[in-house]
């Protein structure tokens, strides 16, 4: 079957910003006061020393999206392997906290993402096994312009404990 054709919506018309439920409100609140008050100078503190050290860095990062957030990539790690030896990002998510209203958003990265050129690696979920997490670190910054400033790993059980934790 063919598609129809998609036609540009309008941007004169804007669509209003959703409001966080009480819930999700408290859940965002409790994550910034985890975090401390001292969040985003923490952030821009560490992108001057990642600057410093790759100052390409700069070109690949965009901007208005590293503005007022700060930018946590988390990895869920598993293995085909009993030894645990050729560790792969099963779970790739990139968490973005803007501090100026109080928002936060999520994105997914499929683990099979094609398009990572770096030698050996050719979906994403490989770089972790083949460079660690500043590899694919690197690659999520590359591909998406986002600045990442903080970055967590854990296996599949650690991760449901954390969600059981902070969700209830």
């Amino acid at each position: 079957p063919i598609l129809p054709a998609l036609t540009p919506t309008s941007t004169a018309t804007s669509t209003p910003e959703a409001s966080p439920t009480p819930e999700v409100k408290e859940k965002v609140d409790f994550i910034k006061d985890v975090l401390g008050p001292d969040l985003l100078k923490d952030a821009q503190r560490i992108d001057a020393e990642k600057n410093a050290k790759d100052p390409e860095r700069v070109r690949r990062i965009d901007p208005e999206l590293a503005k007022d957030s700060v930018n946590f990539l988390f990895l869920g790690i598993g293995s085909n392997t009993a030894d645990m030896q050729d560790e792969l990002t099963d779970t790739i998510m990139l968490v973005s906290y803007r501090t100026k209203n109080n928002s936060m958003k999520i994105v997914s990265i499929p683990r099979d993402t094609y398009g990572v050129e770096l030698p050996g690696v050719q979906v994403i979920n490989g770089a972790y096994r083949d460079g660690g997490f500043n590899l694919i670190e690197k690659i999520v910054e590359d591909a998406t312009g986002v600045p990442v400033h903080f970055g967590m790993k854990m296996r599949i059980e650690g991760f449901i404990e954390s969600v059981a934790n902070i969700l209830g």
